[in-house]
């Protein structure tokens, strides 16, 4: 995201957090410590009870030592993201070093389709970071297919394009973004089916999945239609981390004319298949253990 600047803010709207507290919740600087979020905490509880001395809430609020509601969800989801955001600098510095002087249609096709994908993924964080989950979810689904996309259009030559399209073939179908069969056969170390069918429900809000965006209140006897979820955007946050690893893999293959050595592909019997990577296959493993602790000891 840019950043927004007068003469006195510099602000960049990629490192914010969310913080919540006495039913409200907005963005500060990831920066901030506890000491900062107390005294933000007792800014607002002093205007809501009307209370003048703002130091004497604080000085309550730091003795009783309060915890934010669920602050280990939101200790985990900053930490994927942290991971995120180190390994998409790593995605973007890596493309950029690719030299690419063919003006082939797939190539320019899908150096356009990666590159728009940096504002998907500044969306999904900031979303990520808000909460809301289903909306995350549905910028994952589409960074997702356009994976899919650039794999399967990634060998096609500029006359088989044009024959292709002016001829509106049903081969067409091949190539769109929904078709996952040959990128399936790319990736070896995941389940991408199982990945896309989640995700595709996680996009959609239909019969079996509406219920889960529905709270009840009792009190006043009416549903409450969930919009955000703190619990659920860890789920959302882990996605998007696997989408930096099929990122990885993506841009290897779809360049692979390109480039001299590669740390996500192997090549068997003249065929390339994605290779596990060391650094992605231990994170990914301490994320799911600490998401699955976390579901066995929430109430």
């Amino acid at each position: 995201m840019g950043k927004l600047k007068n003469n006195t803010l510099d602000l960049d709207l990629s490192k914010l957090k969310l913080f919540s507290t006495s039913n409200f919740s907005f963005l500060i600087p990831e920066h901030f410590d506890e000491d900062m979020k107390l005294r933000i905490d007792a800014s607002i509880k002093s205007k809501i009870l009307g209370v003048k001395s703002i130091d004497n809430i604080f000085k309550y609020l730091l003795n009783k030592n309060e915890k934010l509601e669920n602050e280990n969800e939101i200790i985990l989801t900053d930490k994927v993201i942290s991971l995120i955001k180190k390994r998409l600098n790593k995605i973007y510095k890596k493309h950029e070093t690719i030299q690419i002087n063919d003006q082939e249609i797939k190539i320019i096709a899908i150096h356009t389709a990666l590159l728009r994908l940096r504002t998907s993924y500044e969306v999904c964080l900031f979303l990520i970071k808000l909460g809301y989950y289903f909306e995350a979810n549905t910028i994952i689904r589409q960074i997702f297919e356009q994976f899919a996309f650039c794999i399967n259009i990634s060998d096609i030559t500029n006359k088989a394009y044009d024959e292709i399209w002016e001829t509106k073939s049903k081969k067409k179908k091949e190539f769109e973004s929904t078709n996952i069969s040959k990128f399936k056969n790319l990736i070896t170390d995941l389940k991408i089916g199982v990945i896309y069918s989640d995700l595709s429900k996680k996009a959609h809000i239909d019969i079996e999945e509406a219920f889960k965006y529905l709270d009840f209140d009792n009190e006043n006897g009416h549903a409450i239609i969930i919009k955000r979820s703190r619990n659920l955007t860890k789920t959302s946050a882990y996605l998007l981390y696997i989408m930096c690893y099929l990122h990885e893999t993506v841009l290897e293959y779809s360049f692979k004319e390109y480039i001299k050595n590669y740390k996500f592909l192997t090549i068997e019997n003249n065929i390339f298949k994605s290779k596990p990577n060391k650094i992605y296959v231990k994170s990914l493993k301490e994320i799911q253990e600490a998401l699955i602790a976390e579901e066995k000891t929430s109430p």
